[in-house]
């Protein structure tokens, strides 16, 4: 009687590691079925592929979790099998007779092998591809990794443009100064930027700064930038006095180097930017390459400008024109010294001094 009862608890086909695992794999199953099914039935024409998978857009929100989720399944995989393979050994040493309704033991292991090698190659796969987006590429799996676009800019199926910095020797203050702290000026994105009249120098005037992404892959043919141009919306008044301060950025910017000149053009008018290293050529993008362009404005008129930038590219072996337009407003102030009122942070207010 005790034999019995101590054969009977060290059964391990009762055990909850073997139900987990055993479980696990009917669960595989039944979703490896529902998969081949699915799939079989959009192959006959009997369905059509669905719009968009919920699981790839979860894994493009989500890809730290989702790396870690595959590591998990993978290794979860491999204990199950091996759980299985251990009680089947087990039950087969002892004599027992195989639980009811089961299929033949050795036949299931083969069967249950297949399915873990599966298991652990595809999330295995999932997991390399989330961590190194960069494989997607060559292998066209933009499915699952696709390429992440800056939340600043825009695109298409070529190129992607994007706001990267703005770089201005100085931000307007469009309230009273003693309104401001450190904590509430403004950013240099949303900030009105200022600049002086005729500055060129690097460290003293406006410049915009795009990013620039060829998105396209395994092709030899590069991709042109024709043309970059600032398209006025507006020229309001500027403001009297010109209160300004002083961002005390040492950073200076450096990208493909563009020059924008305005001279009094109207609401509307299109300044073209300038290549400045060699005029008669076009910065070239080979497949996937990103680069950066420096657009430097100046102005040697007192005005205030708000524009948006307009960027048109060709793929070498094609005749047309593409355009992208980025949606950010961008407004600069261009005076002399005589409206120039600087200001500077001291003991945690604005006070004015240079």
């Amino acid at each position: 009687m005790g034999a019995e009862s101590g054969s009977s608890g060290s059964n391990p086909r009762v055990g909850w590691k073997y139900w987990l695992a055993a479980t696990y794999f009917r669960a595989m199953a039944i979703l490896s079925a529902a998969i081949f099914g699915a799939v079989a039935l959009i192959l006959l024409g009997l369905a059509a592929p669905a719009p968009s998978v919920p699981l790839a857009d979860f894994i493009r929100a989500h890809r730290v979790p989702s790396a870690l989720a595959s590591v998990v399944l993978a290794g979860f995989s491999l204990w199950a099998w091996a759980v299985y393979r251990s009680s089947s050994a087990t039950t087969e040493g002892s004599g027992r007779t195989p639980v009811r309704g089961l299929l033949d033991r050795a036949f299931l292991l083969r069967v249950l092998t297949v399915l873990t090698l599966i298991s652990v190659g595809l999330t295995t796969v999932m997991g390399v591809l989330i961590i190194r987006p960069d494989i997607c590429q060559s292998w066209r799996l933009t499915w699952i990794c696709p390429t992440h676009y800056s939340p600043n800019g825009v695109h298409d199926s070529n190129m992607e443009l994007f706001l990267f910095a703005i770089q201005t020797p100085a931000i307007v203050l469009e309230k009273s100064p003693d309104q401001y702290a450190p904590k509430t000026l403004p950013s240099d994105f949303n900030a009105v930027a200022a600049a002086k009249i005729g500055a060129r120098s690097d460290t003293e005037s406006y410049k915009v700064v795009l990013g620039v992404h060829n998105l396209q892959q395994n092709t030899p043919y590069s991709t042109l930038i024709e043309r970059v141009r600032l398209i006025i919306d507006s020229i309001p008044a500027s403001p009297f006095p010109l209160n300004v301060y002083s961002t005390g950025d040492s950073v200076v910017y450096q990208g493909e180097p563009f020059l924008s000149t305005y001279g009094g053009q109207t609401t509307g008018a299109g300044l073209s930017a300038r290549y400045e290293p060699l005029p008669v050529t076009h910065v070239q993008l080979s497949a996937g390459e990103p680069d950066t362009l420096a657009i430097k404005l100046v102005s040697d008129v007192q005005t205030t400008l708000t524009f948006h930038i307009a960027l048109t590219y060709q793929i070498a072996n094609e005749s047309g024109e593409h355009e992208l337009v980025l949606p950010h407003r961008f407004q600069v102030v261009f005076s002399d010294g005589t409206n120039w009122h600087p200001y500077k942070i001291q003991d945690g207010h604005l006070v004015p001094g240079a």
